[in-house]
């Protein structure tokens, strides 16, 4: 089978599964609690799973308040990722003094061998419901045996009291079976958008699905126009999405515009493996054209090593740097498809992304995406020629992606409407 059906199997798979009902108890479906974690279907994935499920229980904390009107709950703070914990920290205060807040992260647990096998028979049982070998079954089985024993003290550790519950991402699996549990008691749920949601097909299938296939919260806190489509082409309505732009730090300026002779290659994580290599033949070819030096800005979790045979020797390096950093070294970029081409769109740099077959339809956007790379090289050459032209374009993509217009005063209605 190729990879592109293996892609869109295994997402029928999944989505089939959440749907069947096999996983259901009192009320908490259990395929979607662990969909996010079956997009890995090879040995080391399988691995990293079953330690997961017999090493790690969760560890929780947890602040009330008197009389809360929402209780505002985060899984992620452990992934150490700044604007993660940017997005969550403003929505607290935002709310001030009316949340209740709490916190879950997987912790080693010496004892969670025991408690996952004491679930364990209940978690095959549910596994049924996956089309899967009966190792995948069993690796999938382990995951919901985990979470069932996990579930109990999760809930009754939070505050309670509350009408609303605010996550920063409901497709997540904790912070699915939170929302899962607080809609069964009737609470109003709100999530975030904390990238650039897109549809995938075949040739770019990811655990990146789970963001639309997983939405279950009554509303999400959009970036703009893009999310809202996307959205939409998967029979969601309109309503249930409230624009209110990227939560971010507001004090981000517009990049210097001095001429640096080189450019950026901005890489995707092992998820983009065959795109990474697609943008560095076509980085060779605008290099060529352009007579510039370029310099590529790996995804933090790549080895600098794994690209080295790739470039060529008109790369200056391969680096991992934040965007602020990078941005500061190149005069434009060259990227596929990623959160960053939204940011690096807002500080008004110039981007171009390469459709290489596998780029999600919300990026194949006029002025934004081209098929190769003469065709960026041609496209660089007329911009260098309307300047103005372009900085319009940059400022309309911009606004498309992402409308933080208004920021505080939307981000306000929608979390106390």
């Amino acid at each position: 089978m190729s990879e592109c059906r293996k892609g869109d199997s295994l997402y029928a798979d999944i989505q089939a599964f959440k749907s069947s009902g096999v996983a259901t108890e009192n009320g908490l479906n259990y395929a979607r609690v662990v969909a996010p974690y079956l997009y890995d279907p090879t040995l080391k994935g399988a691995l990293k799973l079953l330690a997961l499920s017999y090493g790690f229980g969760i560890k929780t904390c947890a602040a009330g308040v008197s009389a809360p009107t929402h209780l505002v709950f985060y899984a992620s703070r452990a992934k150490k990722r700044r604007d993660y914990d940017f997005i969550i920290d403003s929505i607290r205060l935002n709310l001030g003094e009316r949340a209740s807040y709490a916190e879950a992260r997987d912790a080693v647990s010496p004892l969670q061998w025991l408690r996952t096998l004491r679930n364990l028979r209940r978690g095959l049982q549910m596994a049924r419901g996956l089309s899967a070998s009966f190792s995948r079954r069993w690796v999938v089985g382990s995951l919901i045996a985990r979470m069932k024993s996990i579930a109990p003290r999760l809930l009754a550790s939070l505050p309670s009291g509350h009408h609303t519950l605010v996550t920063f991402c409901d497709a997540h699996a904790i912070e699915n079976l939170v929302t899962q549990a607080e809609r069964t008691r009737g609470s109003r749920t709100i999530t975030n958008q904390h990238g650039q949601y897109r549809v995938l097909d075949a040739t770019n299938m990811s655990a990146d699905a789970e963001a639309y296939a997983n939405f279950i919260s009554d509303r999400m806190i959009a970036w703009g126009e893009a999310t809202v489509g996307e959205f939409q082409k998967m029979g969601y309505s309109r309503d249930r999405l409230s624009i209110a732009g990227w939560i971010r730090p507001q004090s981000v300026l517009r990049l210097e515009r001095g001429r640096k002779n080189a450019f950026g290659v901005m890489l995707n994580g092992q998820n983009g493996k065959e795109s990474n290599r697609a943008l560095l033949s076509a980085a060779s070819v605008i290099a060529e054209a352009l007579d510039l030096a370029y310099v590529v800005r790996l995804h933090p979790w790549t080895a600098l090593s794994e690209y080295r045979d790739a470039v060529d020797s008109r790369c200056q390096k391969l680096i991992h740097a934040s965007l602020e950093e990078y941005a500061g070294l190149v005069d434009f970029s060259l990227a596929h498809m990623s959160g960053a081409v939204v940011e690096l769109l807002n500080q008004g740099q110039a981007v171009y992304l390469l459709d290489d077959g596998r780029l999600a339809d919300v990026f194949r956007r006029p002025g934004l995406a081209w098929g190769s790379g003469l065709a960026i090289s041609e496209a660089v050459i007329q911009d260098r020629q309307s300047p103005d032209l372009l900085l319009r374009r940059i400022d309309e993509l911009a606004r498309w992606y992402n409308d933080d217009s208004e920021q505080l005063e939307r981000l306000a209605r929608v979390l106390r409407s």
